[in-house]
C-alpha cells in the first residue's frame, strides 16, 4: 500500500496514528510505504518522521514524480495494491484505519486469506 501525505496536510497528520496502528496489527499481510509530498525541505520531513516514530518506511517524493505516476491530486491519498501488483483500490482523503467496519471491508478484499 502506498500512502501519500505531507507535513503541511492536516488530514494527513490526523490519519497517520491510525495507519501506524493498522500497520502494526496487519504487518504479516500489509506492507505500507509512506510517500511524503515534500514541498518543504527534506530535513523538515525527516525531523517529522523521527519525532513521530513512524513505524513504516517513507519515501520523499520531492519532485512529485511518484505522485504524478499515480495521478495523485489531493492528500492524503492511498493506493492499495494486491499481491500480484494490481491496483485494486484508491482512497482520497483521510481514513480511520483502525475502524473495524473499514478493516473488515479492506481485509475482505483481495487480501483475504493472505499471510
Amino acid at each position: 500500500m502506498l500512502n501519500f501525505w505531507a507535513t503541511w496536510c492536516g488530514p494527513c497528520l490526523k490519519e497517520i496514528p491510525s495507519l501506524e496502528k493498522f500497520e502494526s496489527r496487519e504487518a504479516s499481510r500489509v506492507v505500507i510505504l509512506g510517500i511524503s509530498e515534500s514541498l518543504e525541505r527534506e530535513k523538515k520531513t525527516l525531523k517529522f518522521i523521527l519525532e513521530h516514530k513512524m513505524n513504516y518506511p517513507v519515501l520523499i517524493d520531492g519532485l512529485g514524480r511518484v505522485a504524478d505516476a499515480y495521478k495523485v491530486h489531493g492528500l492524503p491519498y492511498s493506493v492499495l495494491i494486491d499481491p500480484q501488483g494490481r491496483i485494486f483500490w484508491t482512497i482520497e482523503g483521510a481514513v480511520n484505519w483502525t475502524d473495524p467496519a473499514f478493516q473488515s471491508k479492506f481485509l475482505a478484499g483481495p487480501l483475504k486469506g493472505q499471510s
